[in-house]
């Protein structure tokens, strides 16, 4: 991978003289505290868990990799080394399973020596376990977790100039392996990114011995264990830094040497660029926390190590689909989950069009029931999205009147059964929208949004107590199901 300097400098070349290029607007890039030591080529898919940000190994110079585990604490931006990787390493995947962080192979040095093992982080635990390893020895594969098993695609063998184009299932509960289709283009250096159960592979590098950098946009469902393609990248690029947020997933730098932070959408299959980082660095480690963007170390050069932290502030998408309906003296108001929301302010007037007055500030999930209404009057209502970086814009206007003689219309109830790793099977009988906000709080959880713990009410049942509540870790979780069914009239 990074033999490859003198071929990129004639990419590098080619691009100012030969090809065009669109510049990008320069967006507000907010420094942090630096890592305990400059590091490139950290471990792929850098994990949060917590509130807090896990780096493993690197490179501190050509052919010297480190054992570091370095983790960042957003809430007083400092850093605070953990217990050692069993062994130095660099270009590792890694994902994260029931509180635990899973490293895949990686490389002992920068020329050879990759590797096939497989180490387990026990967080609370603070200590390494080896577990199965892979088939084969690889470097700068990518790994994502999804129902309960980790899938760890491509990489490459720096020891045999070999590209992989193998999916490799990992069960952390059973510690076996399983494969799954095979990527249609190999690649190693990749982005990597789970978005609506479709796992996405971006970009990288196809060949060791010369520069293939690719724009491919490589979908893999593991439901159905098949691919699809999507819209290519603008340009070839590999070393990026990436991570996924709601819908969308974000590229930072990498070998196209443009220097952006870019976006895909999903859901329409679109790109679009934000702006540029500063300075131009490839081999980033990103995630997100929050919906805020992290930049984490890079290489500005050959042998130019960062211990650079950096952070986007991400304003949310403005939420949509605002629906209210009225009751006896009260209105209840929906709206659909906004990507990188860490909660929503709801507004109301009784004039159409505004203005509007806060009548429920940070509300976590995706409804609320205003029962400071009088029957008769007419509301209209207006949702924003938080974040640590501000508030989005008003959503659409819904309107509603409270009647003392119309009741809100009967909706559909679900069994929701949520099996944790234990084996422990909890179940609950609640309506659609408790269960819509549980599946909300999971998605955004997954994407590393929202608080770590989910608490269900239990009306149900409740006899003498003032409530009952319970308290559901996302890491205690392996799996649920919802089942939903209409209440008779």
């Amino acid at each position: 991978m990074i033999q490859k300097f003198g071929l990129v400098l004639f990419m590098i070349l080619f691009l100012f003289l030969g090809a065009t290029v669109t510049s990008a607007s320069t967006i507000s890039w907010e420094d942090k505290s630096p890592m305990q030591r400059a590091k490139f080529g950290i471990a792929q898919s850098t994990q949060v868990y917590d509130g807090k940000i896990y780096v493993i190994g690197g490179l501190v110079s050509l052919n010297s990799p480190v054992d570091d585990l370095e983790v960042y604490n957003p809430k007083n931006d400092s850093w605070t080394m953990k217990s050692s990787l069993p062994k130095p390493l660099w270009g590792a995947a890694t994902s994260i399973f029931g509180g635990k962080i899973y490293t895949f192979g990686g490389s002992e040095n920068e020329g050879n020596r990759t590797v096939n093992n497989v180490y387990e982080y026990d967080i609370q635990g603070n200590t390494w376990a080896t577990k199965q390893p892979m088939a084969l020895p690889r470097s700068e594969a990518g790994a994502v977790t999804y129902a309960g098993k980790i899938y760890v695609f491509g990489g490459q063998d720096l020891n045999g100039r070999t590209v992989y184009n193998t999916v490799d299932i990992y069960d952390p509960l059973s510690d076996s392996w399983s494969s799954g289709t095979p990527i249609p283009i190999g690649v190693y250096d990749f982005a990597i990114g789970i978005v609506n159960n479709k796992i996405y592979i971006i970009g990288g590098d196809k060949n060791e011995g010369g520069v293939q950098y690719t724009k491919n946009v490589q979908i893999y469902d593991p439901i159905l264990n098949s691919w699809t393609s999507g819209t290519p990248l603008p340009s070839e690029n590999s070393e990026m830094g990436y991570t996924s947020i709601g819908n969308k997933i974000y590229l930072s730098g990498g070998q196209d040497n443009l220097g952006l932070l870019s976006e895909y959408n999903t859901q329409d299959d679109s790109w679009s660029t934000l702006g540029s980082i500063t300075p131009k660095r490839t081999l980033i480690a990103s995630t997100n926390l929050n919906g805020d963007i992290y930049l984490i170390g890079g290489r500005t050069g050959r042998d130019t190590p960062t211990n650079f932290v950096q952070v986007y502030r991400n304003v949310p998408v403005t939420p949509i689909n605002i629906v209210a309906i009225g009751g006896n003296s009260l209105i209840q108001v929906t709206w659909d989950g906004s990507t990188g929301a860490t909660g929503y302010n709801v507004k109301r007037s009784t004039t159409i069009g505004g203005p509007y007055t806060t009548v429920a500030s940070n509300v976590y999930g995706t409804s609320y029931t205003d029962t400071t209404v009088t029957n008769g009057t007419t509301y209209y209502y207006v949702v924003t999205a938080l974040n640590s970086a501000g508030e989005s814009a008003n959503s659409n206007e819904a309107l509603a009147t409270p009647q003392g003689t119309v009741t809100p219309p009967t909706s559909n109830k679900a069994l929701l059964v949520i099996i944790l790793l234990n084996g422990l099977e909890k179940e609950y009988d609640l309506p659609m929208t408790d269960i819509n906000n549980f599946i909300s709080w999971y998605n955004g959880r997954a994407a590393g949004i929202g608080s770590e713990v989910y608490t269900i009410n239990k009306n149900f049942n409740k006899a003498h107590f003032l409530n009952r509540k319970d308290y559901i870790a996302y890491d205690k979780i392996e799996f649920f199901e919802v089942n939903e069914y209409t209440l008779l009239p």
